[in-house]
């Protein structure tokens, strides 16, 4: 079972990943924010810390993550500092460590709030989620959660994997968008491209009509252990061939 097909060219190519990475501090602390990605129910964030004295005493940094409902999250298992050299990726003066954080799927991150032990806390802000407008439709980028390909019965496809998309789509023309779940695709970093609910998963058309908006999944199956996402694309009627980038957003 064939469940992608070769390269697909675009017409056009919107970047968003390039807002990473973010940047933020007091004077005493710098904090760099490199990517997200989300896995397993959990979001996680690759981050470091660089203090101005080389040589900080115990100057560790708590890091919490805070949502545009302004609802704080703390990282999974109590581990919410960051620049411990016994947990983190100490080098060159900065500390460098993945933090988890359970949150709900359609969380939208506003900032990070940054709190050294030992000098005064600091935010990174976010820049909202991926977003495109084209051919008269928006298109926003939740988040990209990959799991174990499901199998027969209780079995699982332990050499494939299952990517969901939390994507949402405003239709901003004046008729209706009409289009199916299998209109989407994305590239791997290798240039291969998979085309969502193939294999087996369901086929649903959706109607949109003029200013409506709707937010919903895609599903992406048998995707390889090595594929990352790093554009995400739709067929022309969609977005007329414009696909996003969001390497840094997996």
């Amino acid at each position: 079972m064939v469940a992608a097909i070769g390269l697909i060219l675009f017409a056009l190519l919107t970047t968003c990943a390039d807002a990473f990475p973010l940047s933020g501090g007091n004077g005493v602390v710098n904090a760099t924010v490199y990517g997200v990605t989300s896995e397993n129910g959990n979001l996680y964030v690759d981050m470091s810390v660089t203090h101005s004295d080389p040589n900080p005493n115990e100057d560790d940094c708590l890091v919490e993550l805070v949502d545009s409902e302004d609802q704080v999250h703390a990282t999974n298992g109590g581990m919410n500092n960051i620049g411990d050299e016994e947990w983190s990726a100490v080098y060159n003066g900065s500390a460098r460590e993945t933090l988890a954080f359970s949150v709900p799927t359609d969380v939208i991150i506003k900032r990070l709030k940054i709190t050294p032990k030992n000098s005064d806390p600091f935010s990174i802000d976010w820049h909202g989620v991926p977003e495109i407008s084209s051919n008269g439709v928006t298109m926003k980028f939740y988040s990209g959660h990959r799991s174990r390909q499901p199998g027969y019965g209780s079995l699982l496809n332990a050499n494939e994997y299952q990517w969901l998309f939390d994507i949402k789509l405003t239709n901003n023309r004046n008729t209706t968008l009409i289009f199916s779940t299998n209109g989407f695709n994305f590239a791997d970093s290798n240039g291969w491209v998979y085309i969502a609910s193939a294999a087996g998963a369901p086929v649903h058309q959706i109607k949109l009509s003029p200013n409506e908006s709707l937010r919903f999944p895609i599903t992406f199956n048998n995707v390889g252990e090595f594929s990352r996402p790093v554009l995400i694309g739709t067929t022309p009627e969609i977005l007329g061939g414009v696909k996003m980038d969001i390497g840094a957003w997996v």
